[in-house]
């Protein structure tokens, strides 16, 4: 995490969550990849590639983005529903590291190749109407 609220997070977090200042995406890999849950309350991200990410990392998500992952969704950002999801997951570890495992399973299948080919698809389609 990064930003203005930083330091006003960072001393009112639970003493049981770790935050750090990411100095780089390697950075950022190996602290989603030591991770049991990812918090994501973005009120402008549209797709979420960061939630992936952290999919692909076996992290369980809480979030606002609407992508197909486990953990909490939260179609509101609200600092009550964030807490109460992350409290939710950090007292039952073991459903929360199997959501982990199957984020992994679930992230496996947004690929820059399966992307490629869908907009190959959706061209062609687009080409054989218009042409």
């Amino acid at each position: 995490m990064w930003g203005d609220l930083f330091d006003a997070v960072d001393t009112i977090k639970p003493s049981n969550v770790v935050m750090e200042k990411m100095q780089s995406r390697e950075h950022l890999a190996k602290a989603m990849s030591e991770s049991l849950v990812f918090v994501f309350p973005s009120m402008s991200e549209t797709f979420g590639l960061v939630v992936t990410e952290a999919m692909r990392s076996g992290c369980a998500v809480v979030s606002s983005i609407p992508l197909p992952f486990l953990g909490q969704y939260l179609p509101t950002v609200t600092t009550d529903g964030f807490v109460q999801a992350l409290h939710r997951l950090l007292n039952n570890r073991p459903e929360t590291e199997l959501m982990g495992k199957i984020n992994r399973e679930i992230a496996s299948v947004y690929t820059w190749s399966r992307h490629a080919e869908g907009l190959m698809r959706i061209y062609k389609n687009c080409s054989d109407i218009y042409l």
